[in-house]
């Protein structure tokens, strides 16, 4: 044991966490040397750079024998439960075919034993040291809320929810689900966008505008005045640029950004609709004590949009706090505070 303190005080201490997204590997890096943190990085890696990934984390890990690596556990048979006494779990869930851990004598953490293999083995090259459950990461992001209040916990990942009712530090329930599932249909789709055309059509064939506008016919035109102020073509050549250029920041506009807030309002929609049909559930099962939630406490880690604490507000009648979170690094802090017991 002394001999192992002192040969640590010759090396830095290097912790690594894998978190995965729809489409990237996000890597975060934190190297300390006598407690104190010397260094740091972030990497983000696509689908398409799997050996550059490996070789990233075997370089960094190569520096010290005294690393960890930590990996947020993304396996869809997962889940948590109010109890570590499996005589008061098993009408809920069956965890025999599944790897579980006790926190605090106060809620266990479960995922299927087919799931650790399976990270195991997809990792095997650089070996994984922790693997942690996100309702460990909502849990230890809101105890000052869990500790004393009832309330809807939530952490927002891109592809996934972890939902779980806490009472006084109590858990009472808890689903994890997969927001990439749709059960709500774009909103614009292009049969929409084409019965809206339709409707312009008909519009302008009532008003007998199908044949086009006649300019003959326009009493006024708009920026007339300006026009009439012209002194020269040099002016009427600068107002024509003036207006070129308004019109490119309009398409700039559509092209740019309209799609965007269309996707935002899509994937905030779909994890409301989540979210209530999970309340659905909780309250309609007698398994478990099914009181009214009036305070929903959101751990954000992708910028949600305020869409999403307004449909929450104005269709479940409850009260929205939404804090963000730098998962990457509250899996670095879990890493180390377990490493001491490694």
């Amino acid at each position: 044991m002394i001999l192992t303190k002192i040969i640590e005080k010759l090396y830095v201490k290097l912790y690594l966490s894998i978190v995965i997204t729809k489409s990237t590997t996000l890597v975060s890096v934190e190297t300390l040397k006598s407690g104190k943190t010397i260094d740091t990085a972030q990497m983000v890696f696509d689908e398409s750079e799997k050996r550059e990934f490996i070789d990233y984390v075997k370089n960094a890990i190569a520096e010290t024998p005294f690393h960890y690596i930590t990996f947020l556990d993304n396996s869809m048979d997962q889940g948590a439960l109010g109890s570590c006494q499996k005589s008061e779990t098993s009408h809920l869930v069956d965890l025999s075919l599944s790897k579980s851990i006790c926190y605090e004598e106060k809620f266990l953490t479960y995922t299927a034993s087919s799931n650790i293999n399976k990270i195991k083995e997809t990792y095997s090259e650089i070996g994984i040291d922790f693997i942690f459950s996100p309702f460990l990461l909502l849990r230890d992001f809101y105890v000052d809320k869990i500790s004393d209040s009832f309330g809807l916990y939530v952490l927002v990942q891109d592809k996934t929810l972890s939902l779980a009712v806490f009472s006084d530090s109590k858990l009472l329930f808890a689903e994890y689900v997969d927001t990439t599932i749709k059960i709500f249909d774009d909103v614009i789709s292009d049969d929409s966008l084409a019965s809206d055309e339709s409707e312009i059509d008909f519009e302008l064939d009532d008003l007998g505008l199908e044949d086009g506008i006649n300019l003959d016919d326009i009493d006024a035109i708009d920026n007339l005045n300006d026009i009439e102020d012209l002194d020269s073509i040099e002016d009427i050549e600068e107002f024509s640029e003036i207006e070129d250029l308004e019109e490119n920041s309009v398409e700039e506009i559509s092209d740019d950004q309209i799609d965007t807030k269309i996707d935002d309002f899509s994937d905030d929609y779909e994890r409301f609709s989540m979210i209530q049909g999970m309340l659905q559930r909780y309250y309609s099962d007698d398994r478990y004590e099914n009181n009214f939630v009036e305070h929903v406490f959101i751990a954000d880690c992708v910028g949600v949009s305020d869409d999403l604490k307004r449909y929450l507000e104005e269709e479940l009648f409850v009260s929205v706090i939404v804090r963000s979170m730098d998962i990457q690094n509250s899996l670095l802090t879990l890493a180390k505070e377990e490493s001491r017991y490694a």
